[in-house]
């Protein structure tokens, strides 16, 4: 988790947590196909990614965008979730699941306080099982 700014460029940051990350697995005596997939999630409350999408997914390519291994044996993901790109006046009902997620990460602390967090509670609340409340 990176907290404070920095003014080191953070790809490379991000990279090298995810290389540092999927280096620890202990493979001695195993297979390389027994590696984990390893995912780093960075969230960012600015825009980096110079694109229209809120949440984008890096894995080893070539300049041409071909992937060095098949998509199924990609063990190493860099998932960003750019926060700021998020329209927060956006009606409840015409968001998708991720922009439901950001929003709820940008205003948990409100409660139901703020109505689409209410409403997001309220339908959760609908799909637990008559057993979940028991719990």
């Amino acid at each position: 988790m990176q907290l404070r700014q920095t003014k080191d460029n953070l790809s490379i940051i991000f990279s090298y947590y995810l290389a540092r990350l999927h280096g620890s697995q202990e493979l001695e005596g195993k297979y390389y196909g027994e590696l984990k997939e390893t995912i780093v999630l960075v969230f960012f409350n600015v825009n980096l990614i110079d694109n229209n999408r809120m949440c984008n997914t890096f894995t080893l390519k070539n300049e041409d965008g071909l992937s060095f291994v098949e998509e199924s044996q990609d063990r190493m993901k860099l998932l960003t979730i750019e926060m700021a790109k998020l329209d927060v006046n956006k009606p409840f009902e015409e968001m998708n699941e991720q922009e439901k997620m950001i929003y709820y990460f940008l205003n948990c602390y409100k409660g139901i306080e703020d109505s689409k967090i209410k409403m997001m509670i309220e339908k959760r609340v609908e799909t637990l099982p008559d057993e979940g409340w028991k719990k």
